[in-house]
């Protein structure tokens, strides 16, 4: 089964900060809103079984994850005003 990477899933230890962090660091609105939709397009991509090279998928999966670590350590450094 094909899994969404939404980060109230993947860090559900920072649900409390997500609401926060959102309305607040519009670098981390613009960095989630890239993720989400590079996180759409692998599921396209998985789904439909869309006409990409192996190395182009991983390639795309590679960057997901760099930005979804980049999210995370916005979200450990985060401290509320």
């Amino acid at each position: 089964m094909l899994q969404r990477h939404d980060l109230e899933g993947e860090f559900p230890e920072y649900r409390g900060k997500l609401a926060s962090i959102r309305a607040t660091n519009e670098n981390f609105r613009t960095l989630e809103g890239e993720y989400a939709a590079l996180d759409k397009e692998i599921l396209t991509a998985e789904e439909n079984g869309l006409p990409i090279t192996d190395e182009h998928f991983a390639a795309l999966k590679r960057r997901r994850l760099a930005m979804k670590e980049q999210l995370e350590g916005m979200l450990k450094a985060w401290q509320p005003a």
